[in-house]
């Protein structure tokens, strides 16, 4: 009998002034897809440490091919495919460090630059980005890493993607931001799936570490 493999993607509740935050509502429509023979699991994460780091820790990461994290870029007009996580956290414009032990830098195994031509490809807007920002997004990328390569499953494919707001978002907050559709997005995160699965099944990726400690 063959095992079914899994896909984890994960994405954050309302915050501040925007109650539905686009990274849940895009999330939680992938629960129970399937996309290049895995399995699609979400989960929606409350936008504050305890709840990053409580996930996190508790990820069983030996059922996944691929670990990807969806966050929203309120100024975003693009989905932007994040390169590094850094082992910093900012709060109360008080930088701390997220992992003492950690690496001061990760990077990602997936290749995405061939997922960014891929998604320019099929007219999606998007973008190599190379800081996925300094509080809740930067502290799950940077743990699912750290976490995997922990406890021995460096293996197991590890992303993160901010989207723009959806033009609902518009709606809720009444002004204008350089949206983009649901339908868009949705595609997006399908190019960024399989093209990530493709890297896994071919097994070479891993993932790169900088600076072994702080």
């Amino acid at each position: 009998m063959v095992s079914v493999r899994r896909i984890l993607v994960y994405g954050f509740s309302g915050f501040d002034e925007i109650k539905t935050n686009p990274s849940e509502q895009i999330v939680s429509s992938l629960q129970g897809i399937e996309i290049s023979g895995n399995v699609i699991e979400t989960t929606i994460l409350d936008v504050n440490q305890n709840s990053v780091r409580e996930f996190i820790k508790n990820i069983e990461f030996e059922r996944y091919d691929l670990i990807l994290g969806v966050g929203l870029n309120i100024n975003g007009s693009k989905l932007y495919l994040e390169q590094n996580a850094d082992n910093k956290i900012i709060v109360d414009e008080q930088q701390d460090i997220i992992c003492p032990d950690g690496s001061k830098n990760y990077q990602t195994a997936i290749k995405l630059k061939k997922v960014e031509k891929k998604m320019l490809e099929k007219d999606i807007p998007a973008q190599l980005s190379f800081s996925a920002g300094s509080y809740i997004c930067n502290l799950a990328y940077y743990l699912s890493i750290y976490e995997s390569e922990k406890q021995g499953f460096d293996s197991v494919l590890k992303g993160f993607i901010h989207i723009p707001p959806l033009p609902s978002t518009e709606r809720e907050l009444r002004q204008e931001l350089s949206s983009l559709p649901y339908n868009t997005i949705i595609s997006g995160l399908n190019v960024f799936i399989e093209n990530a699965i493709k890297c896994q099944q071919k097994n070479t990726c891993k993932d790169r570490r900088f600076a072994q400690s702080l």
